[in-house]
């Protein structure tokens, strides 16, 4: 019953609800791409309409994925940037380089709801939705170049906080090695969306860096990497502290 109510809880907010849609969409294009790739490029009809069917269905649950995030995240941004709340990192620049972040996610979300528009009523919404498209995802990538020093510097800030606990504070230096561990780990989870932002950027210049094949299977990884930071509530948010 807890795990019911935890899933009830989860899938009843905008990002994890947008984690769930989003990582089922990315591993169904995958099992269509391995399927694919099992047939030796020449599947049979009835595999065929298979893959096929697996790919529409994934791309339509990765589309709904953002059309539920992106209104709500672009409210929950903008009242971020108009309120002017802290990190909670107790340092200046990681709360510049939030700001920053915040803007870069507003600006991506905005440029994804015109391409969407555009692309669900391109006689009333007349933009060049390529470009729009290639915005959103610049947006993207600006906010992983953003992330980076981000993450250093909150392992610097981090290791300040372990060199003020005493000791003898067992409970809270517990905590701080497990946000450690944790940052460690998001430096990997934001290397592989990285990786994926640069290859989707130089796609329409025809040089991608991996192949569809491989793309599809580290686009799902990066998914269910993400559904299990969101359920597990693992994040880079300031550690929490118990008081002396």
């Amino acid at each position: 019953m807890d795990t019911l109510a935890k899933a009830s809880r989860f899938h009843g907010s905008i990002f994890g609800s947008f984690c769930t849609l989003n990582a089922a969409g990315y591993c169904l294009v995958a099992l269509s791409a391995l399927l694919e790739k099992l047939s030796g490029g020449s599947p049979t009809p009835e595999q065929k309409d298979k893959i096929q069917g697996l790919l529409a269905l994934g791309g339509a649950l990765r589309s709904s994925a953002f059309r539920v995030l992106c209104p709500g995240g672009a409210i929950s941004d903008l009242t971020t940037l108009v309120s002017g709340s802290s990190s909670g990192w107790g340092c200046a620049n990681i709360d510049l380089f939030t700001k920053i972040q915040t803007a870069m996610m507003l600006g991506s979300y905005i440029s994804e709801h015109i391409y969407w528009f555009g692309t669900s009523a391109p006689k009333l919404v007349k933009v060049s939705t390529p470009k729009w498209g290639m915005l959103s995802l610049y947006f993207w990538v600006a906010w992983l170049l953003v992330e980076f020093p981000l993450l250093s510097m909150k392992f610097k800030q981090l290791a300040k906080m372990e060199r003020k606990t005493q000791p003898k504070d067992k409970d809270n230096l517990t905590v701080l090695a497990e946000k450690r561990q944790l940052l460690t780990h998001f430096v990997v989870y934001r290397l592989i969306a990285f990786l994926l932002a640069i290859n989707s950027a130089l796609a329409p210049m025809s040089k991608s860096i991996l192949s569809p094949f491989t793309k599809e299977m580290i686009g799902c990884l990066d998914a269910v990497l993400s559904l299990h930071s969101a359920w597990t509530g693992r994040n880079t948010s300031a550690p929490k502290l118990k008081e002396a």
